[in-house]
Order: structure tokens, then sequence, then C-alpha cells
């Protein structure tokens, strides 16, 4: 009976509406994967169900790690976020060790054995955490210059320690994002937003000549010009095509026999 009363109290108390919306995100990221593996495009695919039911049961685990990180008190633990950070690093550092592996030519990775584990995701939920606490602990400061500091050398550490660790700028930026968000909703001075934006605009020649990859760029590319995305689609169309019409060898075809 305590144990019925305990979940109703907990569905009471919950969020219920946050939880609404990560479920519907969720579904509709598994109707995509649907779509995406409907239609295979290479040989190598068999047209399975497989990443279904693999993204169905991580999305059983995220509500249940849902649960779990809503039963803990954050604001008992929020002024020991520096700890988290160095947990946080030391978490990003583990793919220098053994258990660091790669995957398509990027060691981001690490092999548990049962599964495969990115620190760099789990690292934004702890980076959300501090990065909060961190703007909580500065309080009023926040639009001041030593405020800000702090904040963005917070930001920094962390993204280079994924970039160090992993090579992933593409994580790295996601930091970045999270922290200029959570400044935003703190109620950081626009004239820093303003600042920013206008360095931001003046950096594009630098970046796109002398950072970006070339794959990066292209990546930009594909999303502004259409022709790029038609011959896209054409081309995940033909493969597609050739996929259902290939047919391996079998010991009674001609190419299966030795001349």
């Amino acid at each position: 009976m305590d144990l019925f009363k305990s979940v109703a109290h907990y569905i009471k108390n919950t969020d219920l509406y946050l939880a609404v919306i990560a479920f519907l995100c969720s579904g509709y990221g598994m109707a995509l994967i649907y779509s995406a593996t409907l239609h295979p495009v290479s040989v190598r695919d068999d047209g399975s169900t497989k990443n279904l039911y693999v993204q169905g049961a991580a999305i059983l685990l995220g509500f249940a790690a849902f649960v779990f990180m809503s039963l803990i008190d954050l604001e008992g633990i929020k002024g020991k976020w520096k700890h988290f950070v160095v947990v946080n690093i030391a978490l990003q550092l583990l793919l220098f060790t053994p258990l660091g592996m790669e995957v398509n030519g990027q060691r981001a990775w690490l092999n548990l054995g049962v599964t495969s584990l990115q620190p760099g995701e789990l690292g934004k939920l702890i980076f959300i955490f501090t990065i909060a606490a961190h703007i909580s602990e500065v309080g009023d400061y926040i639009s001041d210059l030593r405020g800000l500091t702090v904040i963005a050398l917070h930001t920094l550490l962390m993204m280079g320690a994924v970039v160090v660790s992993s090579g992933d700028s593409g994580m790295a930026i996601q930091y970045f994002m999270i922290a200029v968000i959570m400044l935003f909703a703190a109620g950081l001075s626009l004239k820093w937003i303003a600042l920013g934006a206008v360095i931001g605009v003046a950096s594009i020649p630098v970046l796109w000549n002398f950072v970006l990859k070339k794959y990066q760029i292209t990546r930009i590319l594909v999303l502004m010009e259409i022709n790029s995305v038609k011959n896209y689609l054409h081309t995940v169309t033909r493969l597609s095509t050739r996929r259902r019409r290939f047919r391996p060898p079998t010991a009674k075809s001609p190419s299966a026999r030795v001349s």
C-alpha cells in the first residue's frame, strides 16, 4: 500500500509536462529511424527493425534515468558543482584509456562490453547541472565582466576536454550553445548578446577558410543548396533500388561456378 502511495505522490508532484514532451520527441525519433531503415541503401543493410528495437530500449532506459534524476535533490548538491566538473573532465579523458573505441573514424566512444557509451553525450547532462549551479553562484554579477569571464572559462574548459579527448568539434559546439541559452535564460545583458553576435558574424570568414574541414563545409552547403539535396535524394533512391535488385550468387548460378 505504501508503494502505491509513493508512486501516486511521485506522479502528482513530478513534471509530467516535461515527461510527455520527452516521449513525443522520442516517438518522432523512432518514426524517423523507421523511415530511414525501411529501404536499405547498401548491401550491408538488411532492412531489419533492429535499430528500432534498440532505440525503443534506449527510450525506456532514458525514462528510468528521468525518474532517477528527478529524485535527486539538486539544490542540496549544487554547492559541490566543482567536484562534478572534475568528474566530467575525467569522464571525457577515459577515451585515452583502453576503454576508448573508434567508431566511423572517430575515437569518441567507450566500450563497456555489453554496450558502448559516448562520454560527450553523458557529459552534457553533467554540464547542464554544473553551469546552472555556477550561474546561480555568480548571481547578480552575471552581466559583469568578472561574472561572465568565469562562466566562459567553465564552458571553454569543458569544450576543450571534449575536443582534446575525442576531436568532436560538433559536440563542443553543443556545449557552447547550452551555455549561451542558459546565460540568456538567466538574464544576461543584451549588450553582451549583441557583442557576441557581432563577433560571431565577423569570425565567419576565418572559420570558413582556416578552421572548418571540408566535410563540415559540405554539411553546411547541403542545407543551403537545394540542388545538392536533390542529388543526395537521387543517390539514396538509386542505391536503394540497386539493393533490392541485388541477389548474392548461389551454388547453382553461373557466377558461382569455377571455370
